[in-house]
């Protein structure tokens, strides 16, 4: 069964919704979920509600971040009727998917469209939809210490010039440093730095084939 976090509804006083209705509401959700085979977290105290305005959230995995492959948050929109289904994915920085749907509000709060909108959000990642530039650019300080490490070097041993990675992304998420180019880089500190770096990523689950490709470094 897969986990996923979910910040459930909440309304601010004052509100038109009742208390009653917005714990039914929550439990609906709950149930929905389940039967989509997900196991239903609540955050802890130090797990922030997440913002999908915060540019501080934008830049980060927040998925990551609360050790999740999947958050979701449920907030309501400036006049009550609407509900705003925001998803985080591990390997993903900012929302991975946002939907808003109607609701109504008059006698107890229903979503006529929720168990479709729960599903839609929750079909798996595809490749298409991993940003792995996006990834490389968070390990940019784990690379650098890389080549500060080899900048380091005598100069008659250190590596200079251009230097390519040929990186694999498999679909649970993983990457692996599958090649080094020059082939004296693979058998260096500096290309044993690259890989620890490299392998220490996790993009997330994806669905399709594994994704390939060549990093450049010049040095």
């Amino acid at each position: 069964m897969k986990s996923l976090l979910l910040f459930g509804l909440v309304c601010s006083s004052p509100c038109s919704i009742s208390s009653n209705a917005l714990t039914d509401f929550n439990q609906q959700v709950v149930g929905l979920l389940r039967k989509l085979n997900y196991q239903v977290k609540s955050p802890l105290n130090n797990q922030r509600r997440p913002d999908p305005l915060d540019t501080g959230i934008s830049q980060e995995d927040l998925a990551a971040r609360y050790g999740q492959q999947r958050v979701l948050s449920l907030s309501l929109g400036p006049k009550g009727r609407e509900l705003w289904l925001t998803h985080y994915h591990r390997g993903v920085t900012g929302v991975f998917r946002q939907k808003r749907i109607l609701c109504d509000s008059s006698d107890k709060f229903f979503c006529p469209s929720l168990p479709a909108a729960l599903e839609e959000g929750l079909m798996p990642r595809q490749g298409r939809e991993v940003d792995v530039l996006a990834a490389l650019r968070n390990q940019a300080r784990s690379l650098s210490r890389c080549v500060a490490e080899e900048d380091r070097v005598p100069l008659a041993e250190r590596i200079l010039g251009r230097v390519d990675m040929h990186l694999v992304v498999k679909n649970d998420g993983r990457v692996a440093l599958e090649g080094l180019a020059p082939a004296i880089v693979a058998r260096s500190r500096f290309g044993a730095c690259l890989k620890s770096a490299m392998e220490q990523l996790n993009l997330g689950p994806f669905a399709g084939p594994a994704i390939n490709l060549r990093v450049p470094i010049d040095l």
